[in-house]
């Protein structure tokens, strides 16, 4: 976009979307997996049922829709799979990964690994004025 008599200057972009086609925001991740799972119980409960009527009488719609359900069924399980990924991949880690000290510990503070002691003090060196 240019209009030079009001100065403005620009350029139009599509919005950016990601390749997964789902969101960034972990609220909205969460919201979409919970649908997933419900909407999977669903049909994993109508699946039963049609099953206990098959089994009193064979009916062609009812094996249909068995059908239809289990192919819906694995693309909302192909769905919840990546909604589980994205979501691990946005959620910070809930463990420490080993040999790694936390930064506080009880009685005290850790040097985060890979940082050097302040500068003048020797490696292993008590800080001048504390005495322990």
């Amino acid at each position: 976009i240019h209009i030079p008599k009001r100065g403005i200057h620009g350029r139009l972009e599509p919005r950016r979307t990601d390749d997964d086609g789902l969101p960034d925001s972990l609220h909205e991740l969460r919201a979409l997996e919970a649908y997933e799972k419900q909407t999977m119980q669903h049909l994993e409960r109508s699946n039963r049922e049609l099953k206990e009527e098959l089994e009193k009488e064979d009916d062609a719609d009812f094996r249909e829709a068995i059908e239809d359900n289990i192919k819906v069924l694995k693309t909302k399980g192909d769905r919840l799979l990546k909604i589980e990924e994205k979501i691990r991949e946005l959620s910070p880690p809930l463990e420490i990964p080993p040999g790694q000290l936390p930064l506080a510990q009880e009685g005290g503070y850790a040097i985060p690994a890979g940082q050097l002691p302040a500068q003048g003090q020797e490696n292993g060196a008590i800080p001048a004025g504390l005495d322990l």
